[in-house]
């Protein structure tokens, strides 16, 4: 879709683990264009996962050039607002370049330094204080790890910052963070929205070393001239504080906590999943089943439970069995084949647990497992389980979040994954529950370009909330029978993972580098 009016627009840029995406909105969260540009991950070893933050910056032109192709009238852009994956470390020197590649979320090498936060400060502590216990996704793990392995790095290193917030500091020149990207750090105070004095000292961290903590809907700085130059937009744009890229998807589905969204649900299906819920304060899941975080609305936070592979378990299976075939064409032919097999893929589990556990306990050893597979199954049953897998996860979520006594009536679908059949109808499936899509696929950046809007005082949160949750593009009704076979499923499933954690762990050990 392409701007065809003046405008004003809003442009919300979303940094994924894959790539950089670009969305003009108005005010009411009519979205006029969205394009990307895709940008590398690196493994160089079991556990590591790293990205370049100067191939982030690189991809600004592209997408930039990509909305003037479309027709997009950018200097009728008024604002700017920032989404991104969460928990990465970037440091940079004195100057503010770059100190080698970033750790993203899905880096788990730092296993044995998250394990050590909670020695220091005691687990209880360190969940209430920051919302959860450590985990390895967390950048708080990730700086000591640098600081174990690379000193010569930290003593370098001038600023910490977080993906999102790199993007920023080349845009603007200003150093900042958001509260819901600075919750996720294990640095932060849930329940003040900023960094924690105890947690700092316990961790031997100088706060000198991290960004000033903003409000979501807060200005943090303009374009700069230099950027605004390069990019073909108006100099002295101002620039808000954004957010993480699961609180942005809630934002950008209408999820924030208001009477229109009450009982609604978010289920984020990506490179990672997530379900998430909000709430009215920063309290604590009793039985340790959520993360509590801040979401990216004032004065409101969240309960979330995630796994760290989700629509990316798809990709591998897809390259795994059909190698040399396009990605895209390998993924649709296994998206096919799995909507044709029956509920329950013919007796086989998938533990979709590729890249370790962060809830309700860390565990980087953890892995995936294909459970109950016999000779008669077939690649489509493959691809099927993988999918099952995947919902069953996010289900635990959607189970922990009731299981606090929170409504959950229906679930609004976020994440570029659920544009393909059959993940709508298999989620409602699994959950038991209406799904829905809404306006736009690519929420994350649709809640960053409504934040700026927000910000100059354009819309209101609220308004813009109250718009989206009643636009529903498609609404798919759980099969009954299906879903009362997903209910034998999900105790079953459920068990799949404590029951494997030694074998997991004994994997590890034998095969440690």
């Amino acid at each position: 879709m392409t701007a065809s009016q003046p405008g004003p627009y809003f442009l919300g840029l979303d940094l994924g683990t894959s790539s950089l995406k670009a969305l003009v909105a108005d005010a009411a969260g009519v979205v006029r264009a969205t394009v990307s540009h895709p940008y590398a991950l690196q493994r160089p070893r079991t556990g590591w996962a790293e990205q370049s933050p100067a191939d982030w910056e690189r991809a600004l032109l592209p997408v930039m050039r990509q909305l003037r192709e479309r027709g997009v009238a950018l200097d009728a852009i008024a604002a700017i607002g920032l989404s991104g994956q969460m928990h990465g470390l970037v440091l940079l020197d004195a100057a503010g370049d770059a100190l080698g590649p970033c750790h993203i979320w899905a880096d788990t090498r730092c296993a044995s330094e998250a394990r050590g936060m909670e020695e220091r400060i005691g687990r209880e502590r360190l969940r209430r204080i920051s919302g959860s216990p450590a985990y390895t996704s967390a950048t708080a793990g990730k700086l000591l790890w640098v600081r174990e392995h690379e000193p010569e790095r930290l003593r370098a290193a001038a600023h910490l910052l977080l993906p999102k917030d790199y993007l920023r500091w080349r845009l603007t020149g200003v150093l900042a963070t958001d509260v819901s990207d600075a919750s996720g750090t294990q640095l932060c105070d849930i329940s003040t929205r900023d960094w924690s004095g105890e947690l700092l000292s316990a961790l031997d961290i100088s706060p000198d070393l991290l960004p000033p903590v903003y409000e979501s809907t807060a200005v943090t700085g303009s374009l700069t001239s230099e950027m605004a130059g390069a990019l073909g937009l108006r100099a002295g744009i101002p620039v808000v504080a954004g957010g993480g890229d699961a609180e942005c998807a809630a934002v950008g589905q209408g999820v924030i906590g208001e009477a229109a969204d009450r009982g609604l649900g978010l289920a984020t299906l990506g490179t990672a999943g997530q379900f998430f819920a909000v709430t009215d304060s920063p309290g604590l899941d009793p039985a340790g089943e959520l993360q509590t975080l801040c979401h990216a609305v004032p004065g409101r936070w969240h309960v979330m439970r995630c796994i760290l592979a989700g629509a990316s378990t798809v990709d591998w299976l897809a390259a795994t069995l059909m190698p040399g075939a396009p990605p895209d064409v390998a993924m649709a032919a296994l998206l096919a084949e799995a909507a044709n097999e029956p509920p329950g893929a013919r007796g086989m589990l998938f533990l979709p647990h590729l890249n370790g556990i962060r809830t309700p306990e860390m565990d980087a050893d953890a892995a995936g497992a294909f459970v109950g597979l016999r000779a008669s199954h077939t690649r489509a049953t493959l691809a099927r389980a993988a999918l099952e897998g995947v919902a069953l996860a996010i289900r635990e979520g959607l189970d922990a979040v009731r299981a606090l006594g929170m409504p959950v009536e229906r679930v609004r679908l976020a994440g570029g994954a659920n544009r393909f059949a059959p993940w709508p109808q298999l989620q409602a499936d699994v959950y038991g529950l209406p799904v829905e899509t809404g306006p736009s696929e690519d929420a994350s950046a649709l809640g960053a370009a409504l934040l700026a809007a927000a910000g100059i005082g354009a819309t209101t949160l609220t308004d813009a909330a109250a718009t989206l949750v009643a636009n529903v593009s498609d609404t798919y009704a759980p099969d009954p029978d299906a879903s009362a076979h997903y209910d034998r499923l999900a105790p079953i499933f459920a068990q799949l993972a404590p029951h494997l954690r030694a074998t997991f762990a004994g994997l590890a050990e034998a095969n440690a580098e």
